[in-house]
């Protein structure tokens, strides 16, 4: 769907889902793109067409993600991890002998840590120091490592492949799409208190990324989840790669009285990634059931 700028000039017949929605053509990275959020965000791109490179550190894991899991658009499985430069560098050097560019680039990988102890009494200050002293610092130092650097490393790792897609002139909008959570913005820790902080250094990361790529013509936004299906949140993965999560396993109140699927992590990707949508910037859309309703946050 051609793009007429500074105008609202278009018929209704160019409004329908495949004109909007429509990712052929596109070229996207997904990191953590195996399991999860990662693999829910690479269905939907792979199922609209795009071609999608899935990025993670178990080589048969993203091989079963492609068996299983590729639509319309191309699968392609690439092993990287994104908590070392060195092998960051290596991964960019590998999709640049591939393509001249990509279109965009999904931050995804990322790691919880272990949870505050579920017995702390928050108006016992004894019971509040040991939980928060008890998180071990080799623990928040990968959390910080994996959700925080490596976002950041890997965004401007790839920037000269998303800069080469606006020269050339795909019809997309170059984007750095980083998952972060709606833990960003409670003020009661989600996991722990370092997770809850990386996340939310990571959505502020994407807006200053959004800032000071404007005039490169690449654009940085988030997608802020909830509680969805994941090796994180469930536990280990079926023989698809994929996960349940019961509401016995809420551990919090989710207005909408259950966990995300799949079909609406897949459509606000698509969404967020289509050349509907060139036109957000520096912007966060969250998808949590209405979470931080009930409870006190930022957002």
């Amino acid at each position: 769907m051609p793009v007429h700028e500074g105008t609202g000039e278009y018929s209704t017949s160019q409004l329908g889902r495949n004109d909007l929605f429509n990712l052929s053509g596109m070229v996207s990275v997904v990191t953590g793109g195996g399991t999860g959020i990662g693999l829910m965000i690479a269905q939907g791109l792979s199922a609209n067409g795009a071609k999608v490179y899935i990025v993670g550190r178990r080589q048969e894991v993203l091989e079963k993600a492609v068996k299983e899991h590729e639509g319309v658009g191309q699968m392609i499985a690439l092993v990287g991890d994104t908590t070392d430069k060195e092998s960051i560098q290596s991964l960019v050097k590998d999709l640049s002998e591939k393509e001249s560019y990509i279109d965009l680039l999904v931050n995804n990988a990322g790691v919880a840590g272990d949870m505050l102890d579920e017995n702390m009494d928050t108006k016992n200050f004894g019971s509040v120091y040991d939980a928060l002293w008890n998180q071990t610092f080799e623990t928040t130092s990968q959390i910080l490592t994996t959700n925080v650097l490596g976002y950041y490393y890997t965004a401007v790792g790839f920037l000269p492949l998303l800069h080469k897609s606006t020269s050339a002139n795909t019809g997309y909008s170059a984007q750095i799409l980083n998952v972060t959570s709606n833990a960003s913005f409670g003020k009661m820790p989600m996991n722990n208190c370092i997770y809850s902080a990386s996340k939310a250094a990571s959505t502020h990361l994407s807006k200053m990324l959004a800032t000071l790529l404007a005039d490169s013509k690449i654009r940085s936004n988030v997608l802020a989840p909830g509680l969805y299906p994941s090796e994180m949140t469930a536990g280990d993965s079926n023989e698809n790669n994929q996960s349940n999560l019961g509401k016995d396993q809420f551990g919090m109140e989710i207005p909408a009285g259950r966990a995300g699927t799949t079909p609406e992590m897949a459509a606000t990707a698509v969404f967020m990634a289509s050349k509907a949508n060139t036109y957000m910037n520096g912007s966060v859309v969250m998808t949590d059931g209405g979470v931080l309703l009930k409870m006190p946050s930022v957002f």
